[in-house]
This record gives C-alpha cells, structure tokens and sequence, in this order.
C-alpha cells in the first residue's frame, strides 16, 4: 500500500506502513495512559488535602459525651473509620506502664530503632487507647531492651488518630503466648494485644504531636498517598508519546536531494 508524500520546502515525508501502523497503535494509548496518570494526580491531590484538612479541625474530646456518641456510631461501621483519620484527638487518663510496646525496625534519619506504643487508659471508659509516642534509638545491645521511665500521674493527651505503621518485617512473626512485658514486635495485631491485655481496644492509635511532653522523636506523619508518583508517571506516558511521534517523523523524512530511504 502506498502512503501519501508531503513535500516541505526541501524535505519529502513519505511515511512507511508499518512505521505509521505501530506509531498509529501507540501514540493513542501512551497518550490515555498519561491522561490516567494525571487523573489519579487530581484525585489524591484532593484526598491529600481532605486528609490535612481534617488535622485542623477541632479535636474530638473523648471524655465529651456528645463525641464519645458520635464516635461509638463510627466504631460500630467499620467503613466509617477511615472517616476519622488524622483527626485530632484529646483524651485524659493515664499510661499503662507496665505493658509497654516496641515496633520493631523502625528507621529515623537513617538510624534504626523502636516506635514506642504505651497503652492509655482514659478516664472513665473500660477501653484501651494505644498511644504512638515515637521512635527511640536501638542502642548498643539488641538483646537488651530500653527501659521506659514510667508516668504515674492523670495526664491530658493530644494528637491525630492514626493506624499502625509497621516496621519492615524481616521473618514470619510469632505473635507471643506469654504475658511478659514489655513485648517487642514487628507489627500490631490488636486482637493478640488485646487477648493479652484482657481488655478491648480501640481500633486505631493515637500518634502524639509535638505539644506533648511524653513524646519521644516524632517520626513524620505517613499520608499512605503519593501524588507526586502519579504526575510523574504522567510525565513519563507524555514524554514516550512525545518521543515516538518525533521518532516517526524522523525515520519517514529525507532531503530531496538525498536518496530517499525504503521504509517498512
């Protein structure tokens, strides 16, 4: 089959068949897939900002009966979790300190270590609150556990509900038969604590602010959303669609005084 020649000033373009076909087959497709890739941008930019949105807001009081009400109903949805993510939230109690929790392989500038989770128990209410207070370096001795100085005092606490944020886990874990403490893991299971702690959990944790004094190094804040992945992507899709139409015109163009090249 013949295609069509367009001549410019001193350049022939006669485009080959299967260069036309494939380019033809591509360019639309690489195209979609960077249009995609630049919705999904849109889309976790805008959850992004729900999700900042929410750790302005006021916080809830869990000692305040209306948000305690409000909060039940969401615990009674499992869908409806999501829902209260990094929010703020302020409760008073005190810290179970006997029953400390170390995550395990947890990284801070490089540097490995333990995320420390202290069960709270709020005033009035049957129910444990597991409070992320930070990262602590490992030490010299992995054998040897740090020792977490205890807070007896009622105390008042504020930060962002927030869901478990694992270390990297190097083996099969074997979740613990004993009740020894404190216990060292790799991820939180919170019905093997809570078999534990013969207590019923709240479902999330409350990961401190800098406006506490209990806190150790704050690890920042994970959103679990990456935009910038996604207009990156998009750039990628963009630039081969850009690439190959450019290839294309190259390979299919020649001088008219040059001896023209057989295109397939």
């Amino acid at each position: 089959m013949k295609m069509p020649t367009l001549l410019f000033d001193q350049w022939q373009f006669c485009p080959g068949l299967g260069s036309t076909l494939t380019t033809l087959l591509l360019l639309p497709f690489l195209v979609y897939l960077g249009i995609w890739q630049l919705q999904r941008w849109e889309e976790k930019l805008q959850l992004q900002n729900t999700l900042e949105n929410r750790g302005k807001a006021s916080p809830i009081i869990l000692s305040s009966p209306h948000d305690q009400a409000d909060l039940k109903k969401i615990l009674n949805k499992e869908g409806d979790l999501q829902k209260i993510r990094f929010r703020q939230l302020e409760v008073s109690g005190h810290f179970l300190n006997t029953k400390q929790i170390l995550v395990d392989n947890q990284i801070l500038e490089g540097k490995v270590g333990y995320r420390v989770i202290t069960p709270f128990l709020p005033k009035g209410d049957p129910k444990i609150l597991l409070i992320d207070r930070g990262w602590i370096p490992l030490g010299q001795d992995r054998h040897t556990l740090p020792t977490i100085m205890p807070i007896i005092e009622e105390i008042t606490l504020l930060g962002i509900i927030n869901f478990p944020v694992n270390g990297l886990i190097l083996k099969k874990e074997i979740h613990p038969l004993e009740n020894v403490w404190p216990q060292r893991v790799q991820s939180l299971d919170f019905q093997v604590l809570s078999t534990l702690m013969q207590a019923t959990l709240y479902p999330f944790l409350l990961q401190l602010n800098e406006k506490n004094s209990y806190e150790f190094s704050l690890l920042p804040t994970s959103f679990s959303i990456s935009a910038a992945r996604h207009l990156g992507y998009a750039v990628q899709w963009f630039t081969m669609a850009l690439v190959i139409f450019i290839y294309f015109l190259v390979i299919n163009s020649h001088r008219l005084n040059a001896k023209p090249q057989q295109h397939y």
